[in-house]
């Protein structure tokens, strides 16, 4: 219909018309629950207003980890490597299901500079908010939010249409893999091709 309502008002050949998602999903399999993590080993209240020392929020896949900034800088090193460790002690199964990124690793990934770590899962496995129970669960459903790794490879695909008249060329620069476009990609995409400047490329 869109397409249509150009060619009727004889605009089809000056407008270039995109189609997106904000996210999309893929189907879970796991769930994991970090702050229940926390909350058993003492570092995290159960209930949302308590003490703490460090909680992880989720994006609904991976989940960043912030410390108490009340804390003396000394503190807050210790509570990160202690997270660290409860982490890494967990089954060889259960720890194939994520990834730990430090904060120098979340900044060379674009995510939020202000977390301590981020709990990368892979595909299929999502993180909750739930400070009650085991660390993992079964799950069915979708999920998204993903920080997408090279060795993960782990994100929730939605899709991408261009029509109108426009240069592949001037598209495919953006690919991180061929037909593939990583959704940060999109805007300075959508600049270049109407010819507008980037307000970030300085």
């Amino acid at each position: 219909m869109i397409l249509e309502n150009l060619e009727y008002t004889h605009q089809k050949d000056s407008v270039t018309v995109i189609v997106t998602g904000d996210h999309g999903f893929t189907q879970g399999q796991y769930r994991l629950h970090p702050n229940a993590l926390l909350a058993n080993n003492g570092m995290l209240s159960e209930q949302p207003g308590g003490d703490w020392q460090a909680c992880f929020n989720s994006l609904g896949a991976a989940a960043y980890m912030y410390v108490n900034p009340s804390l003396t800088s000394k503190q807050k090193s210790h509570c990160i490597e202690k997270v660290r460790k409860i982490l890494s002690e967990q089954p060889d199964t259960v720890k194939a299901l994520y990834k730990i990124l430090s904060n120098e690793e979340i900044k060379a990934v674009k995510g939020d500079p202000t977390a301590a770590l981020c709990l990368a899962p892979v595909s299929g496995v999502g993180c909750s908010n739930n400070r009650k129970g085991e660390f993992i669960t079964d799950f069915k459903g979708g999920l998204h939010g993903y920080v997408y790794l090279p060795d993960t490879k782990a994100y929730a695909p939605t899709s991408l249409i261009i029509h109108g008249n426009i240069d592949r060329s001037t598209i495919e620069r953006f690919f991180s893999t061929p037909d593939t476009i990583q959704q940060t990609s999109i805007a300075p995409m959508i600049l270049r091709i109407m010819e507008m400047e980037n307000p970030q490329s300085k």
